[in-house]
């Protein structure tokens, strides 16, 4: 078991890490709690009297990014969206950065990137560690949720290999039901989201898409009718220019929104279909 003072500090740098200022990370969070049980829980496995083995670090480090988790939210701050509308109008690079940031989403789509890559350098580094089995299953669950452009990562590999080299464990006997667990894929909602909307729905939430299918709708009429109108008098007008102006812009901000919100359908798909999975097999670690 880890020391009373090892715990210590990891307790109090989680105290210390949720009564910071970051939006959405507060200690009545169920979503932080339960991450907060499970990476003590994981703490708890390693039986090392004194000094933690080089795999068993590196596993601690993969753990706390795969349970960095907090409640998700939908709901974006007027200044999210000011910032937004204001670069799609100036252009101006420090307003689109700005407007690019996602904040506490952005570390916790993230996560799963930096928990997959430890994860993975466990498996292959130490091919011996006990740690190795949970490391693989683990792995196979992180896959689902990364978003990190060429680094390979396959669910059904990770779970393949765990079933494969340690056939007779527990935890290749939860292989099948979790090959069988429905997810989604981040690439492929952001591949939908040209249609804004349309993530939302390849991630289950079909009325979410269907509202911002209809906003883009009425942005692009906005933006397409009063120009069709000045065609048609063959008179440039200041109040329709500023009309299509205002489309534009109110076009560019839903599809920024609709694709960071699919990113996040995704990820609250995934860890639902995780969690279902693990409340009907009570033994899943």
């Amino acid at each position: 078991m880890l020391g009373r003072s090892a715990l210590s500090s990891i307790a109090c740098a989680v105290l210390c890490w949720g009564c910071a200022t970051a939006p959405g990370l507060h200690l009545d969070d169920p979503e932080f709690a339960t991450a907060e049980r499970c990476l003590r829980e994981s703490a708890e496995r390693i039986t090392a009297p004194k000094t933690l083995a080089p795999d068993e670090v590196l596993f601690l480090q993969a753990e706390s990014f795969y349970y960095f988790r907090s409640e998700l939210k939908r709901t974006r701050s007027a200044w999210s969206y000011f910032a937004q509308s204001a670069a799609a109008f100036t252009d101006f690079a420090p307003l689109t950065v700005i407007a690019a940031s996602q904040g506490s989403f952005d570390l916790r789509l993230r996560a799963y990137d930096g928990a997959a890559r430890l994860y993975g350098t466990l498996a292959s580094r130490y091919p011996l560690s006990g740690l190795r089995p949970l490391a693989l299953y683990r792995l196979g669950w992180a896959c689902r949720s990364t978003s990190e452009q060429g680094y390979p990562c396959r669910s059904a590999e990770s779970f393949g290999a765990l079933a494969r080299e340690y056939p007779a464990t527990p935890l290749a006997s939860l292989v099948p039901d979790a090959l069988r667990a429905p997810h989604r894929s981040l690439d492929r909602a952001t591949a939908w989201s040209l249609l804004p909307g349309a993530g939302q729905i390849y991630a289950g939430e079909a009325l979410n898409g269907a509202v911002r299918l209809s906003v883009a709708a009425g942005f692009s009429a906005l933006t397409l009718v009063p120009i069709v109108g000045m065609v048609q008098s063959r008179k440039v007008g200041w109040f329709p220019t500023a009309l299509s102006l205002l489309g534009i812009v109110g076009l560019q901000v839903t599809y920024t929104t609709s694709y960071q919100d699919a990113q996040r359908a995704v990820l609250d798909f995934n860890e639902r279909q995780e969690a279902a999975f693990e409340a009907a097999h009570p033994a899943t670690p």
